[in-house]
Order: structure tokens, then C-alpha cells, then sequence
């Protein structure tokens, strides 16, 4: 298994609109697109302005398919709106990165 993390300092207040995007426009594709396990965000608890887009995939193959596809490409250029700029000509302060998975335990909650 895979991970893709994509971090990003959003422009400031502008996590109800990234959150309101993945609702709206990401999670519900997530069935259609191989490969892909699950799919989380997470906001900073630092700072609000923060947030990660972290995705779980069965192979490298299938990340990669991914990160090369339209699907993706448009959800970056769309979600890309959210993120602060530090310079005019940058559109905003991001990393992706990729990781292998190389150890899962699963833990049931205490009922």
C-alpha cells in the first residue's frame, strides 16, 4: 500500500470552502477511481489555516494512474484557490508527497 499526502496552508478562514469542496466534489467520486482505499482531510490544530489531503492506495501503479489523470489535475486546480499565496506569482504554499505503507494495526474502539 501506498499514501499520498498533500499538504497546505489555506488562505486564512478558508477551511469551510476546502471542507465544503472534498464534501461535495471529492469524496463522492471516491468509489470511482481504482485503486484508491480511503481518503482523509485533516485540519491543523496549531493553526486552523492548515489542512492535509492524505489518500490510501493498493499499488504504486494505481497512485500513479492517479496523480496523472484529469480527475486530479482538475481537483488541484480547483482546490488550489484555497491555498495562501506568500508571493503573487506563486499560486500557493503546498507539498505532495508519497509513502509506502510498510505496517497497519487496526484497533477497535472500546464500546
Amino acid at each position: 500500500m501506498y499514501c499520498r499526502m498533500v499538504w497546505g496552508h489555506l488562505k486564512p478562514g478558508g477551511w469551510e470552502d476546502y471542507e465544503r469542496y472534498y464534501h461535495e466534489k471529492v469524496f463522492p467520486l471516491n468509489d470511482k477511481v481504482d485503486g484508491l482505499l480511503d481518503r482523509s482531510i485533516l485540519r491543523g490544530i496549531d493553526g486552523e489555516d492548515e489542512a492535509v489531503s492524505l489518500s490510501t492506495w493498493d499499488s504504486m501503479a494505481s497512485l500513479k494512474w492517479y496523480e496523472n489523470s484529469n480527475l486530479r489535475k482538475q481537483f488541484a486546480d480547483d482546490i488550489q484557490t484555497n491555498y495562501a499565496t506568500s508571493w503573487s506569482y506563486i499560486t500557493g504554499e503546498y507539498w505532495v508527497r508519497t509513502f509506502q505503507v510498510v505496517n497497519v494495526t487496526r484497533y477497535e474502539e472500546a464500546i
